[in-house]
């Protein structure tokens, strides 16, 4: 599901308690955001610990610890590589992961007032539901948009 809505209005959203990863588009010179909420990432984090992930628990988690946000950089980082290569056929993407962020206020990507796109993603495993989302800002696809309206021939999987 694609959104486009004020990036004040995303902050604000209930059940805000997600790990952020603020990213750079090399190529485009511009931020994004990879937002991963905690049902979701406790329950990669479960499994990656050598659990069931199907804690009942995990919704009711406040705080992540260090060692929670350091396993959550490497679900980033599949992220990103995943990320580049979707956007292979389109834009050829340098992304570079830049920081962490737990409190959505702190972000700062862009000025409150700046529309963005919030291309959420509903994940399901192991019983636990949760949200996957990518936040653009406008500016950010601004010079790709001829791109991505374009009609493109996907290569051939693999």
């Amino acid at each position: 599901q694609v959104e486009k809505k004020q990036f004040s209005d995303w902050c604000g959203e209930k059940n805000a308690n997600s790990a952020m990863f603020v990213i750079r588009l090399n190529n485009l010179a511009a931020p994004a955001l990879i937002s991963l909420d905690w049902a979701l990432l406790n329950g990669f984090l479960d499994i990656i610990t050598g659990g069931t992930g199907t804690n009942s628990e995990i919704s009711e988690r406040k705080e992540f610890t260090q060692i929670d946000l350091g396993l959550a950089k490497d679900v980033a980082d599949m992220a990103i590589v995943n990320l580049n290569e979707a956007w292979a056929p389109v834009e050829p993407l340098d992304t570079q992961y830049c920081r962490t962020e737990v409190t959505r206020k702190f972000i700062g990507i862009v000025p409150s007032s700046e529309k963005v796109y919030v291309v959420s993603h509903s994940i399901e495993f192991c019983k636990i539901v949760g949200k996957f989302e990518i936040i653009y800002p406008c500016s950010t696809l601004f010079p790709v948009r001829d791109k991505l309206f374009a009609s493109y021939v996907l290569p051939s999987p693999r």
